[in-house]
């Protein structure tokens, strides 16, 4: 299992904050806002990291957090030239990516609480030996930020109908397993109306062949948003409580 952290989002909601410093390296409360992405691959056991940023921010985010080696992990970088979405980075991580599953997170999730490894570990397992997808979700926050998994029935997560962006229904929380087929999967999706190569593109290819699962973050778990100053400022006096 290899990790990909996606730190290509440049911020321009949370401007002028992101103005000298990419989203991702603002602090949320004592540290940058990716360590905790970082950690949460970390301390699911995975030691090969990449970090997919962009060609202006690459230095800062390799000063910031180096190789890995003091966090015990080999970390290396490369470039997302334009936003044209998630399924875009996984394209361009094939060949870091290889033979192996990938466990997939965004530079700007936070997710706390304990029980949270025992669940990516049955995700990872899912992944090698059945070859199942896993996305992680949770309540909503904002159906214009987040995208959404629309399901047959309320709390019934064994009966999905669809994922798309609609409100009212659970949230995507930027946390996501894939089987190494994702690589073919990722190339036989097309742009959307916004000129992205969406996630959710991917997602539905396999839930077509009965190959999605979606897990709900479990109840000692938090999702903390960091969408715009008032989040940014919630989350770290809420880590700061912890």
């Amino acid at each position: 299992m290899k990790g990909i952290i996606l730190a290509g989002d440049a911020g321009k909601r949370l401007e002028p904050l992101t103005l000298g410093a990419p989203k991702q390296l603002l602090p949320i409360y004592d540290k940058p806002m990716i360590y905790y992405p970082l950690s949460i691959l970390e301390q699911s056991g995975i030691s090969d990291i990449l970090v997919i940023t962009t060609k202006e921010h690459q230095n800062v985010f390799r000063h910031s957090m180096g190789d890995g080696s003091k966090f015990g992990i080999r970390l290396s970088y490369t470039c997302q030239d334009s936003p044209e979405g998630i399924a875009q980075a996984i394209m361009i991580a094939q060949d870091f990516i290889g033979d192996d599953s990938i466990c997939l997170i965004t530079g700007d999730t936070i997710i706390l609480g304990a029980s949270l490894q025992k669940h990516l570990a049955k995700a990872y397992r899912a992944a090698d030996k059945s070859g199942n997808a896993t996305i992680f979700v949770d309540q909503d926050y904002d159906p214009n930020q987040y995208g959404m998994v629309v399901l047959g029935k309320e709390g019934d997560f064994t009966d999905i109908i669809g994922v798309c962006n609609k409100p009212n229904y659970y949230s995507i929380t930027g946390l996501y397993v894939f089987p190494n087929i994702v690589l073919k999967h990722v190339f036989n999706i097309e742009k959307s109306e916004r000129s992205r190569y969406e996630i959710t593109s991917v997602s539905k290819l396999f839930y077509n062949k009965k190959k999605l699962q979606i897990q709900k973050l479990p109840s000692d778990c938090t999702w903390l948003d960091t969408s715009t100053f008032d989040s940014i400022l919630n989350s770290s006096l809420y880590i700061q409580r912890l």
